[in-house]
């Protein structure tokens, strides 16, 4: 019997042995979602009072840009960060805690927003007369990394549009775009063959050169928000 509970043990033993591994890759797998928020900067803050409340946006920006000289692609990484105070928790607040929401100098892990998301973009530079630099616009890969006050993701639409001025003409219809509905993820891809370009006006649909995000969500019934992002070229 002793035999046969030492075999038994050994073998959970060694069972152990060859999941935790398993087990730790799947939770690193699962955790390559966080950032190292050290090395990003603030370079973007607003305030904005509405009938429902306050909204206050941030943008971080990844402080390295990387270059694969192989493709000659650069990518670039943000943190775009929502965060919504409607009147009912405004007038509950004291002065000193509506200030201390909205600072300007903090960084990602002191900023609970309602909505954080990571973006990554890539693209080439094309170099035309003037030593002036064209761009054409690679992928866009967006992630949901936290949500919380009790809101819910409706929709996320992510756009990368490769449309403004090129060497001799204006440029259109060079987007690409999706929907991801209630997904937390997701990436859009240009094309090879588009056409090189800088914004000709980054606020309008037609001709900017730019990545674009949008997010709905709403918390209870009646509270529907819809906020935007934009990095154009």
């Amino acid at each position: 019997m002793k035999k046969i509970m030492m075999k038994l043990l050994t073998a959970v033993f060694m069972l152990l042995t060859v999941l935790q591994p398993v087990h730790a890759r799947e939770k690193a797998n699962t955790e390559t979602f966080s950032t190292d928020y050290s090395n990003y900067e603030l370079i973007d803050s607003s305030v904005k009072h509405t009938e429902k409340g306050l909204t206050i946006k941030k943008t971080f920006k990844d402080k390295n840009i990387q270059y694969n000289s192989l493709t000659d692609e650069y990518t670039e990484s943000y943190i775009f960060a929502v965060k919504y105070l409607d009147n009912d928790e405004l007038s509950q607040m004291t002065k000193t805690e509506t200030l201390r929401a909205i600072p300007g100098s903090e960084y990602p892990p002191f900023f609970y927003g309602s909505i954080t998301t990571n973006v990554t973009f890539s693209y080439t530079q094309v170099y035309g007369s003037n030593n002036v630099k064209y761009y054409r616009l690679n992928t866009l890969s967006y992630a949901v990394s936290g949500v919380y006050d009790g809101f819910i993701i409706l929709d996320s639409y992510i756009e990368i549009a490769n449309n403004g001025v090129g060497n001799v003409s204006i440029v259109t219809g060079q987007t690409q775009h999706d929907h991801l509905g209630t997904s937390t993820s997701g990436t859009v891809n240009g094309i090879s063959s588009w056409t090189p370009s800088i914004s000709i006006d980054p606020d309008m649909n037609i001709t900017a050169t730019r990545f674009y995000v949008q997010i709905n969500a709403k918390r209870g019934t009646n509270s529907n928000y819809s906020e935007s992002w934009m990095r154009s070229f």
